[in-house]
């Protein structure tokens, strides 16, 4: 995900997400990981952001990587968290995901129900 063709990319959306004329977006995300034939795990992602004000599409991005110590919940979250990374400052947003992990984690950070220490050693997947 550290590509610099991707980091460019999203850079672009967020110069293209400034000139817009609204600040109330939408995302729908999305995140996988699969295991190619020769065993090596494949990371995947993607998004679609749309204008809430005119219920457009602005943009949509996906990209994959190779990525030994990844997780379902690691894709889940880099797809949101790519999303955001491309929303202008003070903007609303209404976040649609399928990983119910990433809601939990994000409401257990937002309310403080654990504290950052603990949070960063939860296990986020399951054995």
């Amino acid at each position: 995900m550290g590509s610099p063709i991707a980091i460019r990319e999203l850079k672009n959306i967020l110069s293209i997400n400034n000139d817009t004329n609204t600040n109330k977006f939408e995302i729908f995300t999305d995140g996988s990981l699969i295991k190619r034939s020769n065993n090596i795990p494949l990371m995947g992602l993607g998004w679609v952001l749309l204008d809430k004000d005119n219920n457009s599409i602005l943009n949509t991005f996906n990209c994959s990587s190779i990525n030994w110590h990844s997780t379902t919940t690691h894709a889940e979250s880099l797809s949101i968290l790519t999303t955001l990374s491309t929303i202008p400052r003070d903007s609303s947003v209404i976040i649609n995901t399928d990983s119910q992990n990433c809601i939990d984690n994000f409401n257990r950070l937002v309310f403080n129900t654990v504290h950052m220490h603990k949070f960063q050693k939860i296990k986020n997947y399951a054995t």
